[in-house]
């Protein structure tokens, strides 16, 4: 029983070469992707941080979910 022998796979940079159409037409979806969805991530990053403007957005304190104080039922009402 004989084997037939495998093809050497070709190196990325000649596949790349022979498809570059290809990934140039992933490049816009994946440019949009990156734009509108990841970069407001960004935003909501801040909104946890006691920003200080010489600080920086990565230099100030998180404060998490204690500022503002966000509590499901208030202390005036009679859910407890």
């Amino acid at each position: 029983m004989k084997h037939k022998p495998t093809a050497a796979r070709e190196p990325f940079s000649s596949h790349l070469r022979r498809y570059w159409q290809l990934y140039a037409m992933m490049a816009l979806p994946f440019m949009y992707l990156i734009l509108f969805k990841y970069v407001p991530m960004f935003g909501n990053l801040l909104a946890f941080r006691r920003y200080r403007p010489g600080l920086g957005p990565f230099g100030s304190e998180w404060v998490g979910l204690t500022w503002p104080s966000i509590s499901p039922c208030p202390s005036s009402s009679p859910c407890s």
